[in-house]
């Protein structure tokens, strides 16, 4: 396929998503959203990874192959399984959730502040560089955790800065939601 054609299908589908992110993008969504979010924390990933009380390494900011590997020490095999057990289901679902509620919350912070045409637009994507991160953190623990007791040092170290990335990304998404709401708090003041 020639580099023109793929472009072009990429841009059709970043406006194709853009278009529905603006559909969705509603009180009443991001309501619901809001109130279904603590399933996933409090009552799905609980639910499907039982860690026996050991350390969960998505929750770390960054990490290396040596705390990867004193903390899988902890982890006894049923551990280990319900680790990648959730991996493979919970925390598929759990980015591509969150994501979508953070591309939808800057959709509705962005719009009074946009025409629809200009580039800020694309800020509405950046929630999901964290939720491929956090993809990739996934199967890069998997991968680590599946060769126990053999160490994979270097996909141990990768899978760190896919941590690293996904909570630094969600930082900057956190972070642009709040200034982009108080830049329409401030200029809804003169209208």
């Amino acid at each position: 396929m020639p580099v023109g054609t793929r472009k072009r299908l990429l841009w059709s589908l970043l406006y194709r998503i853009l278009k529905i992110q603006d559909q969705l993008a509603t009180k009443k969504v991001l309501i619901a959203l809001t109130i279904l979010y603590p399933v996933f924390p409090l009552l799905l990933l609980p639910a499907v990874v039982d860690t026996d009380g050991a350390p969960i390494l998505d929750t770390y900011f960054f990490y290396n192959a040596d705390v990867v590997y004193r903390i899988l020490a902890e982890y006894s095999e049923a551990a280990r399984q319900s680790y990648m057990l959730g991996a493979v289901t919970v925390d598929v679902i759990y980015p591509v959730y969150y994501s979508v509620s953070l591309s939808l919350l800057l959709t509705y912070v962005i719009k009074p502040l946009s025409s629809g045409k200009d580039r800020i637009q694309y800020l509405r994507l950046l929630p999901f560089l964290p939720m491929v991160a956090d993809f990739a953190e996934n199967v890069l623990l998997s991968k680590v955790f599946s060769a126990w007791p053999v160490r994979l040092d270097w996909v141990a170290d990768i899978a760190g800065y896919a941590t690293l990335i996904k909570w630094s990304g969600l930082a900057v998404v956190f972070v642009v939601i709040l200034l982009l709401a108080i830049i329409n708090l401030w200029l809804s003041r003169f209208k």
